[in-house]
């Protein structure tokens, strides 16, 4: 059977997971990924199958979640958490992701999962900025310190940012994680689609965002 995805490490103890459909992507994540960074609802359970399909199904019997989401980051303390619990209700997707990391990195050290498609590289860059976050003190410093001014000259549009991620579902936890993330690696169409961002009054602390990810992110230039 052809292997559903290459693994690399763009930062040390950081596996990489690229796979070839989103359909693979998505069920080898979803349900560590929502255990980590959900809202307040599953953030932090572990649900079974069943659970979560009927937290992400809506009445009419649809699931947006599979196709909607298209990167994934998990800090290793969460991946091993939820990977303890239940081992056999795991998915043939779950085990061989699993397999894979125990395979690759030192699970004795703090290690990153993050998973995206094949040459899908915003949505790789926007995954390596969390694995960054976690990994890099001086990074998550100061990309701290950015944030702070974002916040600072910005409150308005900082404050619609915040907002639209919890109403995405990201949990209180990861708010932060992900204003950097997303705004370093985000085009300019997409915040203003996703976010309603006034681009123009933000292009300075856009640069900022930008230019601290460019200075730390080493996984373009090995390509």
């Amino acid at each position: 059977m052809k292997k559903m995805f290459k693994s690399s490490q763009p930062i040390k103890n950081c596996l990489l997971v690229e796979y070839n459909t989103q359909k693979d992507l998505a069920l080898s994540f979803c349900r560590v990924e929502e255990y980590y960074e959900g809202n307040p609802k599953v953030n932090g359970k572990y649900l079974i199958l069943e659970e979560f399909l009927d937290q992400f199904m809506d009445k009419n019997g649809k699931i947006n979640y599979f196709e909607y989401w298209t990167g994934f980051n998990i800090p290793g303390n969460a991946f091993t958490q939820w990977f303890r619990q239940n081992s056999s209700d795991k998915t043939r997707w779950e085990t061989e992701l699993a397999e894979e990391v125990s395979k690759k990195l030192d699970m004795s050290k703090p290690y990153y999962v993050i998973g995206g498609k094949k040459g899908d590289m915003n949505v790789i860059d926007h995954e390596i900025a969390h694995a960054l976050y976690y990994m890099n003190v001086d990074y998550k410093s100061t990309m701290v310190e950015v944030i702070y001014q974002f916040y600072k000259q910005h409150r308005k549009e900082y404050s619609k940012v915040v907002k639209k991620l919890k109403k995405m579902g990201y949990g209180e936890n990861v708010i932060k994680d992900e204003v950097q993330a997303y705004m370093s690696t985000s085009t300019t169409k997409e915040l203003v689609e996703k976010f309603d961002l006034d681009i123009k009054s933000t292009k300075a602390i856009r640069a900022e965002f930008r230019k601290v990810l460019s200075g730390y992110n080493t996984h373009k230039k090995k390509s």
